[in-house]
């Protein structure tokens, strides 16, 4: 038997599990299984768990349906392109494979994991530290504020000014 590599990056006991045919979005291949041994009964998720509590919602991020909310439609900035936005609120230039590393300011990202879509719909995400989101999450995110459901109030307020500085008036 020979021994299994992994993703020396994932430490956190709740990530380590990649389904079976699922794309690895570092490398781009498909997660395949290395060894089933169907004699053994199968665990039940509660086992595997644990008491692991839920991981927080980061909010945004993967929402891919290919239609704008009705928010959207009233918001022009909400039409931007990612890889636009990323250049012009975060100053970087998105490869056309669309990873890069993540725009917190306090995650280490030697490895690009943040993929950047090219419509405004899909957005972008890390798939390393699980943000993501729209032009406001991006614009709240390079000051290391909150993003998804935690970006409400002032911290809205203040990455939509950023955006309205990127972009002008719309």
């Amino acid at each position: 038997m020979h021994a299994l590599a992994g993703d020396r990056q994932s430490t956190d006991r709740s990530r380590l599990l990649r389904v079976a045919g699922t794309n690895n979005y570092k490398t781009g291949q498909r997660a395949r299984i290395a060894h089933v041994d169907f004699h053994r009964p199968p665990y039940k998720v509660e086992d595997l768990v644990g008491g692991l509590p839920d991981p927080p919602s980061t909010g945004g991020g993967l929402r891919m349906t290919g239609q704008p909310s009705r928010a959207d439609a009233d918001d022009g900035y909400r039409a931007v392109t990612p890889p636009d936005y990323f250049r012009a609120i975060a100053g970087i230039e998105v490869p056309a494979h669309g990873f890069v590393s993540c725009p917190m300011p306090d995650h280490e990202d030697r490895h690009p994991s943040c993929k950047v879509w090219p419509s405004a719909q899909q957005g972008w995400h890390c798939f390393s530290c699980g943000v993501g989101g729209s032009i406001y999450d991006l614009a709240a995110a390079v000051e290391g504020g909150p993003t998804g459901a935690g970006l409400r109030g002032e911290d809205f307020k203040r990455a939509q000014a950023r955006v309205v500085e990127a972009y002008g008036k719309r």
